[in-house]
């Protein structure tokens, strides 16, 4: 059985803050494996040539991104639908305003 991850703040790390795109660290991450995790995890960090450390943090990283691009992809899109339906069944009055817009923007393009 795994326990939680544990965040805690331990200041810059001046070795890992030099690596470019990397910026400073100032937060650690710990968490308890199993002794396959640890296997599974080890291989496939130095598959990539990477400390096991590092091969964690990139790949959590990127999977957290594609987790919240899904998220707000999935969200943006629902409420869009619902929007774009609402719209359909009820338009909207043009306002004053906008019948100005549009009559001036058709005397600039000679469509008057």
């Amino acid at each position: 059985m795994t326990a939680p991850l544990q965040v805690t703040n331990t200041g810059p790390i001046v070795s890992e803050a030099s690596k470019p795109g990397v910026g400073g660290k100032t937060h650690r991450l710990q968490a308890r494996l199993s002794a396959e995790q640890q296997r599974v995890l080890a291989r496939a960090a130095a598959m990539e040539g990477r400390s096991l450390s590092e091969f964690v943090v990139v790949h959590a990283q990127e999977a957290a991104y594609r987790r919240i691009q899904e998220h707000n992809i999935l969200e943006l899109s629902e409420r869009d639908s619902r929007a774009f339906v609402e719209a359909l069944i009820a338009p909207w009055e043009p306002t004053p305003k906008m019948r100005e817009d549009v009559r001036r923007m058709r005397t600039m393009f000679g469509e008057d």
